[in-house]
């Protein structure tokens, strides 16, 4: 029978819940960890991750990548992947297997609490911690990368951002550039600090070739209500997850410079 709930601080955890997620609070990392999360689904994660996987890979870092949760399965030769994962081992010749890269992944395109039920499967905390600990005994960092936004639900009682918080890991937060993007972000922002997760950062991504006027001022009216001077990502050719393409990520590189030194030198924003 599912357990209840359990309460650890102020947060509820899910079923899988209380004993496992007390061990990945009391587990120590091996290598230096980033939580890549976002404001929605689709607002360039993916890409910013590997982008970051290559700006540290320049300055001589060795970098592993996860998404410990994923939802919205492709038909591959020999079965289903997620088109994440497939970027990633297209573009950084990712040497890790799926099992560790990708240890819950779910065929519906929903929120993986809405795909567990219909899986009949919930979310493992355990298999996410032996990736994890693999990966980190593997790499000096690992990058992971969140599904969905900040506060998208695990479980009944589990959010992105209750496992970010009880694994330790510090947050970049992704965002579109474009109009509306503001409240998603301050909302995001939000939680994050009330879970006590260090924000290193804000990326915004482009929403259109070409800037229009909420693109150009979103930035600063960010820096105003959050202290943080986000980093606005130009749009640049030959770069889709959803069309397999990444041939334009290197000249995104020298746009998160900026970022990697804060993550070289561990400060939070």
């Amino acid at each position: 029978m599912q357990s209840r709930p359990k309460v650890i601080g102020r947060r509820r955890f899910c079923l899988c819940g209380g004993e496992q997620v007390r061990t990945l609070l009391a587990m120590p990392s091996r290598c230096r960890t980033l939580w890549v999360t976002g404001t929605d689904t689709g607002c360039g994660k993916t890409v910013v991750t590997a982008a970051l996987a290559l700006a540290l890979r320049k300055r001589g870092v060795d970098v592993g990548v996860m998404k410990p949760v994923a939802s919205g399965l492709v038909e591959v030769e020999g079965g289903l992947a997620s088109p994440d994962v497939r970027f990633y081992r297209a573009f950084l010749g990712l040497a890790d297997p799926d099992e560790l890269v990708n240890p819950i992944a779910y065929a519906p395109a929903t929120a993986p609490s809405v795909a567990a039920r219909l899986e009949h499967r919930p979310v493992d905390l355990m298999l996410i911690r032996r990736a994890f600990t693999e990966l980190c005994s593997r790499h000096e960092w690992l990058l992971v990368e969140g599904i969905g936004g900040v506060l998208v639900p695990l479980s009944d009682a589990l959010t992105a951002a209750d496992l970010a918080a009880a694994m330790k890991l510090p947050a970049v937060l992704v965002a579109r550039a474009g109009l509306g993007t503001l409240n998603h972000t301050f909302l995001s922002v939000s939680a994050l600090r009330a879970r006590e997760i260090p924000l290193l950062g804000i990326v915004l991504t482009p929403t259109s070739r070409h800037p229009d006027l909420a693109e150009l001022h979103n930035p600063e009216e960010i820096r105003i209500h959050t202290g943080i001077s986000p980093i606005q990502l130009p749009g640049v050719p030959g770069v889709s997850v959803d069309l397999g393409e990444g041939d334009g990520l290197p000249q995104l590189v020298d746009g998160l410079a900026s970022l990697v030194d804060v993550l070289m030198g561990g400060a939070a924003a």
